[in-house]
């Protein structure tokens, strides 16, 4: 039988200072996470809605400037800075590829972040 010695088996405790600054640090990326997952919520909506666009049969006979005005009229619904001169239409052996590409700027408290989203 092997003996343990006595002076091991004390319990390791973790500074008070190292669990704050943990706390803290979680709090800030969850709090970072809460600012920016509406952001992509609403640009993976649009994605899902330029990709349904693209898909339908009625869409293939629209021209590209009402293609244009209803994506950039579907991201101003969800708060999105698209503009028509944005979303890239191209139509190659038959198919409708439609593809919007812009920019978010998100102000933090202390950082300023410029996202760039697609949608496809």
């Amino acid at each position: 039988m092997t003996r343990v010695n006595p002076s091991l088996l004390t319990e390791a405790r973790l500074p008070l200072w190292r669990a704050i600054t943990g706390f803290a640090m979680l709090a800030i990326f969850l709090g970072v996470l809460a600012a920016l997952a509406p952001i992509y919520l609403e640009n993976y909506q649009l994605a899902r809605y330029v990709h349904t666009l693209g898909a339908a049969p009625s869409s293939q006979a629209m021209p590209d400037e009402a293609l244009r005005s209803e994506v950039a009229a579907r991201a101003h619904e969800l708060h999105l800075p698209v503009v028509p001169a944005d979303v890239q239409i191209d139509r190659a052996n038959g198919k409708l590829h439609v593809q919007a590409a812009y920019h978010v700027q998100m102000d933090l408290s202390l950082y300023a972040i410029n996202l760039h989203m697609s949608a496809r």
